[in-house]
């Protein structure tokens, strides 16, 4: 008769399972331990709420301002109404929104409106001043339009180096470059530097030769040589 050997739970294991035993500890160290880790665990809940709670509050904050927004800018005349006139109120409301929600994208986008409208009435400090503002206050397209308005401006007032110092400033890697280069061109040509405004011209043609500029370029070239 054969004899079979008991195998003991201890003998047939060989060894602990590290998962399962891993677990099982962190079970009961967990329910030893739950009074002290109630605390953070509800402080952690607490943190996400105020979390998600502030998400939300953003976002309702950004669309009401949209909305205001949207109110002043109803009174701007239509693009093409070229002898309408903007309400001289409304640059005071969008100086009084823009400080409202300064540091914010609709602060900025406030500001360029009244800047556009300070440059079409032919107000250049103070459009200059605005557009500073905006190309200052950090990244993002508004950033680079007010770039392009400044120097625009500085053009207009005849603070040339002013200009070019702005297109240099910001021209690198901007949406904008086509629009800095040809400005920066027809900057160095308004401050009677033709040499300069000559290389700048050629450059810019055969830097962009499908630019709508480009025709006026080598035009603007050919006179300058």
């Amino acid at each position: 008769m054969a004899h079979y050997k008991r195998i003991t739970k201890k003998l047939d294991i060989k060894g602990p399972d590290e998962f399962l035993g891993f677990w099982t500890r962190v079970y009961f160290w967990t329910q030893e331990k739950k009074d002290q880790l109630l605390l953070p665990a509800l402080g952690l809940a607490v943190a996400v709420a105020l979390a998600f709670g502030f998400i939300y509050y953003r976002q309702q904050m950004e669309l009401s301002a949209h909305r205001e927004l949207f109110e002043i800018l109803k009174d701007l005349p239509r693009q093409g109404a070229e002898n309408a006139a903007t309400p001289d109120t409304l640059v005071g409301s969008l100086k009084s929104y823009s400080e409202k929600y300064s540091g914010t994208p609709s602060g900025r986008i406030a500001q360029l409106y009244a800047a556009n409208i300070l440059y079409k009435k032919k107000s250049l400090d103070d459009a200059a001043r605005f557009y500073s503002a905006v190309a200052n206050s950090g990244g993002g397209l508004a950033t680079q339009m007010a770039a392009l308005g400044l120097a625009r401006t500085y053009q207009e007032q005849g603070k040339y180096a002013d200009a070019i110092a702005t297109l240099e400033k910001f021209g690198k890697d901007s949406p904008f470059s086509e629009e800095m280069d040809f400005m920066a061109a027809r900057t160095h040509e308004l401050d009677g530097k033709k040499e300069i405004a000559l290389k700048e011209y050629n450059k810019f043609a055969e830097k962009y030769p499908g630019s709508p500029s480009a025709a006026i370029a080598h035009e603007r070239a050919a006179k300058l040589s």
